[in-house]
């Protein structure tokens, strides 16, 4: 039985230490001091009357910098109400992004010439309202089934389907996209979303497995099975990717990447240990990293075809 995964809620701005003018003058700061804090290097100016001090700021992650610019964006709307669209809205639900998105993005309420404009701000034109929008983490934006679309719409495929597959994980009803899609032929990025709807895997655990299956598509390579379950003497193994027929198996390590993690020597003596299980049910094993597969592609592609031609002649 697959199961259901939650998103981790972004944390709000005043959490990622974001204080606004007024705050700031009422524990003290005038305008002059904070232009003096500014100039400084002390305190960062994110946004018009938003401010986090230095050593926060630099702190913080890509994607937490970029949940600080959301709040400042729907905390200073001065043309209505504003709802978070695309990657700035699934951010905002708690999906990881495969690239860092600095602008913030928006539905335009009303037409565009009567918007306010702000640096670090993209106004999106609404080609069907929002028939739902929500506050995810304190934040206006539009639905998960809304935001899966449209960022498989008009996000770059890579993107669109990292953030597809951690949607799905979560349970979101793929046959209503689905079903919109079907009843949207012809419109703008359709056909995109068809080919995120063909290639979602709700047992994708990081993005960096969805890129590795990317890469499996192009490279017109049989597909694994993610996420193939081995009963090894050692316990039950769970394999990122399984050729079932070939006996071989892809495992993505994202340690380093997702968590800055080094493997202690009891891990690499756990791990090797899961191997020799592995190994001596007859399965052969190819390990892949975030490197490899965002940066050096064609080495894996390269240590893939070998090891797939060996493994065939002795399947």
């Amino acid at each position: 039985m697959r199961t259901i995964r939650t998103l981790t809620p972004i944390p709000t701005g005043h959490e990622l230490g974001v204080r606004t003018t007024t705050q700031l003058a009422q524990a003290g700061y005038t305008s002059n001091r904070l232009e003096r804090l500014v100039a400084g290097g002390s305190l960062v100016r994110i946004w018009r009357g938003h401010y986090v001090s230095a050593s926060a700021w630099n702190a913080l992650t890509t994607d937490e910098r970029h949940a600080a610019l959301l709040t400042c964006a729907q905390g200073s709307a001065a043309d209505g109400v504003r709802v978070l669209c695309r990657g700035s809205a699934a951010l905002a639900h708690g999906v990881s992004l495969l690239r860092a998105d600095p602008t913030v993005h928006l539905l335009c309420p009303t037409p565009r010439s009567t918007q306010v404009r702000h640096a670090g701000v993209r106004l999106h034109a609404c080609d069907e309202e929002p028939d739902v929008v929500v506050l995810a983490n304190g934040l206006r934006t539009t639905g998960a089934l809304r935001t899966l679309t449209d960022c498989s719409r008009f996000l770059p495929h890579r993107d669109a389907l990292v953030i597809a597959d951690q949607f799905a994980a979560t349970g979101v009803d793929l046959a209503a996209v689905r079903a919109w899609a079907a009843s949207h032929s012809g419109w703008r990025g359709v056909a995109r979303l068809r080919l995120v709807l063909d290639r979602v895997d709700p047992l994708a655990e990081s993005a960096g497995e969805t890129l590795t299956r990317i890469r499996l598509h192009e490279w017109a390579v049989p597909l694994p099975v993610s996420q193939y379950e081995i009963m090894t003497p050692m316990g039950l193994f769970r394999a990122d990717f399984a050729w079932r027929e070939l006996m071989l198996i892809l495992e993505f390590d994202g340690r380093t990447k997702y968590f800055g993690e080094t493997p202690t020597a009891e891990v690499l003596f756990k791990e090797r240990q899961r191997e020799k299980a592995l190994a001596a049910l007859g399965w052969t094993i190819l390990r892949t990293d975030w490197d490899e597969v965002n940066r050096r592609p064609e080495a894996l592609r390269g240590r893939l075809a070998s090891t797939l031609r060996t493994t065939a002649r002795f399947a």
